[in-house]
């Protein structure tokens, strides 16, 4: 295989207690949060669809964040609040244990390596803060291709992003409504299981890659 395309959330990342993102908000705007609000914040992009579905979160930074604002505040959270839950999230992603391994050892491979995110915002800035932006040859984000995955275009950007064909690329995610249409392009194409901690377990997959 020459090219890995990989899913960014629970897939090389995961998201810290909800409860440590509501008090870093808190903390940074100066409100305090209503009972369960950390349970709230959980899911609220997913009801946002049921909600709010003429907002295409994932294509552009102002979807993206009315998404997540505009669900919390219809549940009673603070505007000052919900925006300042939008602006800490990405603080609060923190790399797998395995992630920078995983992705190194596929660079010593000659494996090309490909972030593909269904995200309306950049994620470069965090990539750098947990030092995983140089392990990565490409990125491929929704909000800048103007297609998500599972639609084809998602992914023939990924393999044009990585110059090869789909026979020799994998993909990795996690999720089966979004990630598994790569295989339906010909890309061999595993889909893990729910995080259970830190570690993602993605060491073993390296025989994929194996010359």
């Amino acid at each position: 295989m020459r090219a890995c395309l990989i899913d960014f959330h629970d897939t090389l990342v995961y998201s810290e207690d909800a409860q440590v993102w509501v008090e870093r908000a808190e903390a940074a705007c100066g409100v305090r949060a209503q009972a369960g609000l950390a349970d709230l914040v959980q899911g609220a992009y997913g009801r946002a669809e049921t909600l709010f579905p003429d907002i295409e979160r994932d294509l552009d930074p102002v979807s993206h964040r009315l998404a997540l604002t505009r669900t919390l505040v219809s549940e009673g959270t603070d505007e000052r609040l919900a925006d300042a839950l939008y602006d800490t999230m990405p603080s609060t992603w923190q790399a797998f244990t395995d992630s920078r391994d995983f992705l190194t050892s596929l660079g010593k491979l000659g494996v090309r390596r490909c972030l593909m995110s269904n995200v309306g915002m950049d994620l470069r800035p965090r990539l750098a803060d947990l030092g995983l932006i140089d392990l990565l040859d490409d990125i491929v984000l929704s909000c800048e291709i103007g297609a998500v995955k599972p639609n084809r275009e998602a992914f023939a950007a990924g393999l044009h992003a990585c110059g090869t064909e789909p026979q020799h690329t994998v993909m990795i995610g996690d999720s089966p409504r979004h990630d598994s249409a790569a295989a339906n392009l010909g890309i061999t194409t595993v889909i893990l299981g729910p995080p259970t901690g830190t570690t993602r377990g993605l060491m073993s997959l390296l025989g994929l890659f194996a010359p």
